[in-house]
């Protein structure tokens, strides 16, 4: 197999159970934060809400950092 296929499939790897994980995480959330919400003001509210959703993004981007990571370390691997 060629590296590159290699590597594609490393990354696929990585992403898909990346990809798991943030659906976890989103059905987690959208069974949380209305019990967090509750109660609070409309600021508290929304400061609560926009932490989730940037909580979420960050989570994202990391899966996909280390989806980029894996990807170039398996191409540029040297032969053994």
């Amino acid at each position: 197999m060629s590296r590159r296929k290699e590597a594609n499939r490393g990354e696929a790897i990585v992403r898909g159970i990346g990809g798991l994980v943030m659906v976890v995480v989103l059905a987690i959330m959208v069974y949380a934060v209305p019990q967090f919400l509750k109660g609070k003001d409309s600021q508290d509210a929304i400061k609560t809400a926009l932490n989730a959703l940037l909580g979420f993004t960050a989570l994202g981007l990391t899966i996909g950092v280390v989806g980029l990571v894996v990807w170039w370390r398996v191409k540029n691997r040297s032969k053994r």
